[in-house]
């Protein structure tokens, strides 16, 4: 009796990109590739948008010229990862100005608001960047929404931003 090998397709950067590039996704949604899987990431709503550009608008004006604050925009984790995390803050590169985007090695710690994604964040996101070697990753929790005590010792990456 023959046996039956099923695979999952994984799609690599390159591969995103061109599907990106030929419009076959709506262009009013969000997707990033995590691990070669390409994610539908929920539209951020109101409280969400606001939220970022706080902490964009902060982030600009106490880092000044010392860093590059970059918002939902494409990182580089490996050949088959592109993440688009809320906020980027990145070394103050000038590459970052043209048709760049920078790698784990250029980012000095990563923002996820995490309104309607905590699950996903948590499980996937974390422990994701944690590997990558992103050396600090904040997350922000919209409705004040604590993770347990052994999490964050296990992931000591993360720190908790209190939003109003």
């Amino acid at each position: 009796m023959p046996t039956e090998t099923i695979t999952k397709k994984l799609f690599t950067r390159d591969e995103f990109q061109r599907i990106l590039d030929a419009g076959i996704f709506p262009p009013d949604q969000r997707f990033e590739l995590i691990r070669g899987e390409i994610i539908e990431m929920p539209s951020p709503g109101g409280r969400h948008v606001g939220r970022v550009n706080r902490l964009t608008r902060l982030f600009v004006t106490r880092f000044g010229e010392s860093a590059v604050v970059s918002v939902q925009n494409a990182m580089c984790v490996d050949d088959f990862s592109e993440p688009k995390p809320d906020i980027s803050v990145c070394k103050p590169l000038e590459e970052l100005f043209g048709a760049f985007i920078p790698d784990t090695g250029d980012v000095f710690f990563l923002v996820e608001i995490s309104d309607t994604s905590i699950r996903y964040d948590t499980r996937i996101k974390i422990p994701f960047y944690a590997q990558a070697g992103i050396p600090e990753y904040w997350k922000g929790f919209g409705d004040r929404r604590r993770l347990p005590p052994n999490f964050k010792s296990e992931y000591q990456l993360q720190r908790e931003l209190k939003l109003p």
